[in-house]
């Protein structure tokens, strides 16, 4: 009886070394308000865009957009300032209206939400990180996703 109590007390004393605890440091804190943001702009510089579908969230509509067209995200994000990348946003609905997914040639892909003429979120596909809340309502109305986006998906 001696020996199967030694016997069991050595079993589970390994087996609770052997299991231990794996202790793994995740960094939730994301670098900075613009860090999405910034990797996206640095994929447009690098890479070629593969492709770039719209979809309508309301009715479920999607379209792929005109490679002309391009040049409209670009410079939205080029014309962005520090000020327009918000730590919260101050007001977005539940849903976005408008979802873009910009492909890269490196298959990278990234999402863009639109919610209103005033804030979108830019995220990757397989990101860590909270996505980046950006306000456009002083960027060029030309440059606006909601109105390209309406444009595209005109209501009767």
């Amino acid at each position: 009886m001696m020996k199967f109590k030694r016997l069991l007390s050595l079993c589970l004393c390994l087996m609770l070394v052997l299991t231990g605890c794996k202790n793994t440091v995740v960094d939730d804190k994301k670098p900075s308000c613009n860090y999405y943001t910034n990797l996206f702009i640095q994929n447009m510089n690098t890479n070629k865009i593969k492709s770039i579908s719209v979809y309508e969230t309301n009715y479920s509509k999607d379209k792929v957009l005109n490679t002309e067209l391009y040049y409209i995200i670009k410079n939205l994000f080029d014309s962005l300032k520090k000020e327009n990348f918000l730590d919260e946003p101050m007001y977005t609905p539940e849903n976005p209206v408008y979802r873009y997914y910009i492909t890269f040639s490196n298959d990278k892909t990234f999402v863009i939400d639109v919610y209103n003429e005033n804030y979108l979120t830019l995220y990757p596909w397989d990101g860590k990180y909270q996505k980046d809340f950006i306000d456009i309502s002083n960027a060029p109305k030309s440059y606006n996703l909601h109105g390209l986006s309406k444009y595209l998906f005109p209501r009767l």
